[in-house]
């Protein structure tokens, strides 16, 4: 749990990490995870990455859980990505990579990324295989990065990820 989270610690050298992980059991394991590999350049937040604040339904557990708005019985706080920045005091320009795998909250994740869409210049790559109110996530992430003068790449092999650059 929390794989990439590792490997970008150990590559941030100079920089930190910031990680929102919203499952408790979940938080749990990546806490545990960062703590067993000595890693102090990991921001970790019990909180998950949306258009607006709100909260969230989930069903199941672990790696299986998924967004269920109607049955779900575990109530997570999420946020966006420009408030969480402007709540943090943290610069548009500080941000270089943003990679995000939030189980069909993708789009709604990015919309809320407005601000540092348009004002950064961070690298992106989000999985893009969900299928949202019936289109394919990676159509819409490739449309709205492009509008604000994005390079965009969609892999459709394996993991489907949509990477996107300035």
């Amino acid at each position: 749990m929390g794989y990439f989270t590792l490997y970008a610690a150990k590559k941030a050298t100079n920089g930190k990490v910031i990680t929102f992980e919203p499952i408790p059991w979940n938080y749990k394991i990546l806490t545990d995870n960062i703590k067993l590999n000595k890693l102090n350049n990991v921001e970790l937040h019990k909180l998950g990455i949306s258009n607006i604040k709100k909260e969230i339904r989930f069903i199941g557990k672990g790696g299986s859980s998924k967004i269920e708005m109607e049955k779900g019985d575990l109530i997570v706080p999420v946020t966006s990505i420009d408030l969480f920045l402007k709540d943090n005091s943290i610069n548009y320009k500080d941000v270089s990579f943003v990679k995000m795998d939030i189980e069909g909250e993708e789009v709604n994740a990015v919309v809320g990324a407005r601000n540092l869409i348009k004002k950064g210049s961070a690298f992106w790559a989000i999985a893009s295989y969900h299928n949202v109110n019936g289109k394919q996530t990676y159509e819409f992430l490739e449309q709205y990065f492009k509008k604000f003068g994005y390079h965009v790449f969609t892999e459709k092999k394996g993991h489907m990820t949509t990477y996107a650059w300035k």
